[in-house]
């Protein structure tokens, strides 16, 4: 009994050793999967680059950027700041880490810094349309609409095709009731993607204002029908 046992043992071992390593991903596989679409496979990839060591300033920098941005898109934005504070560190002229840091701080409330970092990445990448359109919102909930219609217009002239751009200009104009100017840009945006609960919400708002009741109506019933809290986020911000 005892012998068996042994045997069995020394057998177990011996599989054992023979079972195949697992692969490492390669530093390009880590570089390429620090991109990836899926958010854990790229904080994961990012991680691995970082903690290898070996890479350039500027390359951590963006593996720094890309898990800050993975981070943000997952909910998280204090981690994401976290990312983007280092990969400034890092890099203090990078407009996108400015640019990413300023949306987390957005989104926590802390609209000061939110506009300092702004500011910061228009002064190094003026023709960052995203941008421009996204200090346009932060003025609008500022009350500041003469500011965010300059920065609006900018946005749209440096990015005819950036649907937010468009968006955030139609809502400037909804909000200083310049009902014709907010729905020509609700339709160049719904031009660009039909299925958009802001703008089509916006553009029903704007239309039943000027007496276009039915036409209203049935494009916010369509905006409910993509984004089912629709109503109670745009009365967030003042559109009822």
């Amino acid at each position: 009994m005892r012998w068996s046992r042994c045997l069995a043992l020394a057998a177990l071992a011996l599989a054992w050793s023979a079972a195949p390593a697992v692969a490492q991903p390669t530093r390009e596989e880590n570089w390429k999967r620090c991109s990836s679409t899926d958010l854990n496979e790229l904080i994961s990839a990012c991680t691995a680059v970082i903690g290898a060591g070996g890479e350039s300033t500027a390359n951590l920098a963006i593996a720094y950027y890309n898990r800050g941005v993975a981070y943000e898109r997952k909910g998280d934005s204090e981690r994401a700041i976290q990312d983007y504070d280092e990969a400034i560190r890092l890099r203090p002229t990078y407009a996108n880490a400015f640019h990413g840091r300023a949306s987390a701080n957005y989104r926590l409330g802390r609209r000061e810094l939110a506009m300092r970092d702004y500011n910061q990445a228009l002064e190094l990448d003026p023709a960052n349309a995203g941008a421009w359109a996204d200090r346009c919102w932060l003025q609008t909930m500022l009350g500041k609409l003469d500011l965010a219609l300059k920065d609006c217009d900018e946005a749209v002239r440096r990015g005819p095709t950036l649907a937010r751009a468009l968006n955030n200009r139609g809502f400037v104009h909804l909000r200083a009731d310049r009902l014709d100017a907010a729905i020509a840009d609700f339709d160049a945006a719904l031009r660009l993607n039909p299925r958009q609960a802001v703008p089509l919400y916006c553009r029903g708002i704007a239309l039943k204002r000027k007496g276009l009741v039915a036409n209203g109506d049935a494009d916010i019933a369509e905006a409910k029908t993509i984004r089912a809290r629709i109503v109670e986020e745009m009365a967030s911000v003042g559109v009822r």
